[in-house]
């Protein structure tokens, strides 16, 4: 056996559990991937996203790869059995985390803890990073989780049991989910309550900083309401922000190109009388880097869309998104605000976080992300639901070349969206890949 920090080999027995051929083999883990080489059968040269299964029974591995394409039992690593596992659990995780746009220090081991959500109990690496946490189960029956440091309402440490418990903000009309429980984690306690309470604060102080430089000669219970409300990309409507809108709506769109299509499409948007739904939204570029934050825009409009501009970076364009399925569409949906609306909304910004403010994740066709140049956006794809989710809902961009066009643009769209019951329809009237070169 041989190791180092980029490379790790060990010798053992693997039987093919599909061809029932053993022989000798040896597990070569290195930064390109694993490689399972046998002396009975061809090499199994796998990436770590590759690897559905790890797991350990009375000193054997399982090993599957391709979810069920390959499986394999290796036995005879002897006293290396244990750097196996890890190395391959920590490479995996990297691996799945980078997917999601998540980059966690090299220097950092990934902690293996012991948690509790509702029925749900195991163990689990946990990693912590700029812009939240991340828990993956040990076991792959149960589903990663990603916590958003915005969405982090309470953390509670019980010294006596040696227990973590992190409650999350709920969703927009929804109820709270069960809290994410850390358990017997003895000293380290403290060490975990402290980081994931350092992660809601610092959203908090992002936020106190991003709106202190938007808002200077604000009244100081504006900037208040304002940094309480405005954290990490969160949607914020009028009626939430009361007092505090006119001012946060003028600093935001103090460049008059994104004010003058904001105004339309609020004008297009306000139907019987009834102003359009808006909401803004802030967020640092870098959490706790604060000279560069991002904000944007959104406004209900007719025909079943929202309409979405990001304000501080990139070209001039409006996105447009669906807000249901098109098949359950009905006009009257247009007179006011429902939870579906606010929903999407929310899915909508919480991609762009997720993406960290990347938008061709979201408007590339398919044809176009099979250029090798997005093969990472691809992973991200896969991995990401909200990202899923998001494309699922884009309906087009419209570019701002002039006003009349544009305007023509939208009203198509509206009409289209409105009358159109399939899902898989593409507006035709979207911009394509080349339209628009942003600054992503």
């Amino acid at each position: 056996m041989t190791a180092d920090d980029a490379h790790i080999t060990v010798d053992g027995m693997a039987r093919d559990l599909a061809a029932g051929v053993a022989g000798p083999a040896r597990v070569d883990i290195s930064d390109a991937g694993v490689m399972l080489a046998r002396d009975s059968g061809a090499p199994v040269v796998a990436n770590f996203r590759d690897v559905s299964v790890i797991a350990v029974d009375h000193g054997r591995l399982l090993l599957v790869f391709g979810d069920g394409a390959a499986r394999f039992l290796v036995e005879g690593l002897g006293d290396r059995l244990g750097l196996v596992v890890s190395e391959l659990r920590e490479r995996r995780a990297r691996q799945a985390l980078h997917d999601r746009f998540i980059e966690v220090p090299t220097s950092e081991r990934l902690e293996l803890v012991e948690y509790q959500v509702a029925d749900e109990h195991g163990v689990a690496q946990v990693a912590y990073h700029a812009w939240g946490v991340a828990l993956l189960p040990v076991d792959e029956r149960h589903t990663t989780r990603l916590v958003r440091r915005a969405d982090i309402s309470s953390v509670t440490a019980d010294g006596s049991t040696g227990s973590v418990a992190l409650q999350l903000r709920p969703r927009p009309g929804t109820a709270a989910d069960a809290p994410i429980n850390l358990l017997s984690l003895g000293a380290g306690v403290e060490h975990h309550r402290a980081r994931l309470a350092a992660l809601r604060d610092g959203a908090l102080a992002d936020a106190a900083a991003i709106v202190a430089r938007l808002l200077p000669d604000a009244p100081f219970m504006v900037r208040q309401v304002a940094a309480g409300a405005l954290v990490d990309g969160r949607p914020v409507s009028a009626a939430e922000l009361e007092g505090a809108w006119p001012f946060v709506e003028r600093a935001v769109l103090v460049d008059p190109v994104f004010a003058a299509s904001y105004r339309a499409l609020v004008a297009h948007g306000t139907v019987s009388g009834k102003s359009a739904p808006a909401w803004l939204s802030l967020a640092p570029r870098t959490p706790g880097q604060t000279d560069e934050y991002m904000a944007w825009f959104f406004v209900g409009l007719p025909g079943n869309l929202i309409a979405f501009e990001l304000v501080s970076q990139g070209a001039h364009a409006t996105y447009l998104f669906r807000v249901l399925p098109r098949s359950a569409y009905e006009p009257q949906l247009d007179d006011g605000v429902g939870q579906p609306l606010t929903a999407a909304v929310s899915d909508i910004s919480e991609s762009l976080i997720d993406a960290r403010f990347l938008r061709e994740p979201i408007y590339l066709t398919e044809t176009a992300l099979l250029d090798p140049g997005y093969t990472r956006y691809r992973f991200a794809i896969a991995a990401l639901p909200t990202l899923r989710a998001a494309r699922w809902r884009f309906v087009g961009r419209l570019i701002h070349t002039d006003d009349a066009s544009w305007s023509a643009a939208l009203d198509d769209a509206i009409r289209f969206n409105s009358s159109t019951r399939d899902d898989t329809a593409v507006w035709p009237g979207g911009a394509s890949v080349t339209d628009e070169q942003e600054s992503d």
